[in-house]
């Protein structure tokens, strides 16, 4: 197992939203600004002076600058979500690719006997015998699992569960859950999430594949293999 290139992999996924992708609307009160000047502009460059009101036209240019900026920052929050959710499911087929290539040494499969979710590897993980207590980055990596699904269904059970985990990642005005409040996840503003969830949840990632032991064997090739295949015929 190459640790530092699974690590490497995770580090590339944060880095390259800090870096590149957040970038993008580091400026959008000065756009929103520039949207609202541009169009209070348009309609006083244009007719009689004489007959023209500046005033007439200044609230609506406030008021166009206000839906542009929310415009963009809402655009900065659905992408800083997505990317959670794209942190998580690159852990997943880390875990799912590694363990893929260590059933093909004995077995002859494919990548479809290995189960797509976290939490059901975990059964292959214990038949190898592989202590999950002494991983470190499980608890965040579980929280970022429930963050995953509630960004992509909004509420339900997944949600419940973070609040007891993870209230902080909810937001929350005059004591009232706004994802409880607005339901969905994606078209409001309801998870307090920023670029330093993002890297403590990459980080958790990188604790994990540090812990993870180099070498491991399962004692009960026959319970593997009921598994797996149990897997494939679903």
């Amino acid at each position: 197992m190459n640790k530092k290139y699974l690590k490497d992999q995770i580090s590339q996924f944060v880095d390259l939203f800090i870096l590149k992708l957040n970038p993008v609307f580091e400026n959008i009160d000065e756009e929103a600004e520039e949207h609202g000047n541009e169009f209070f502009n348009n309609f006083c460059g244009h007719g009689d002076p004489e007959s023209i009101d500046p005033g007439d036209f200044a609230e609506e240019a406030m008021d166009r600058a206000f839906k542009h900026w929310e415009f963009l920052n809402h655009g900065k929050y659905v992408l800083l979500a997505s990317w959670h959710v794209a942190l998580y499911e690159a852990f997943e087929q880390q875990i799912r690719c590694y363990l893929y290539r260590e059933l093909s040494h004995n077995f002859k499969l494919t990548i479809n006997h290995v189960f797509p979710k976290f939490n059901d590897m975990k059964k292959i993980l214990f038949l190898y015998q592989i202590d999950l207590a002494s991983l470190k980055g499980l608890k965040q990596i579980d929280h970022l699992r429930l963050l995953c699904n509630v960004i992509k269904h909004g509420e339900g059970e997944s949600a419940n569960e973070l609040r007891k985990k993870r209230p902080d990642l909810i937001k929350t005005h005059d004591d009232t859950d706004l994802l409880y409040l607005y339901e969905s996840s994606l078209l409001e503003e309801v998870l307090e999430i920023n670029e330093k969830t993002l890297v403590e949840f990459g980080n958790a990632i990188k604790d994990f594949w540090v812990s993870f032991p180099e070498r491991s064997f399962c004692k009960e090739r026959h319970k593997l293999l009921d598994l797996i295949n149990k897997n494939c015929k679903r």
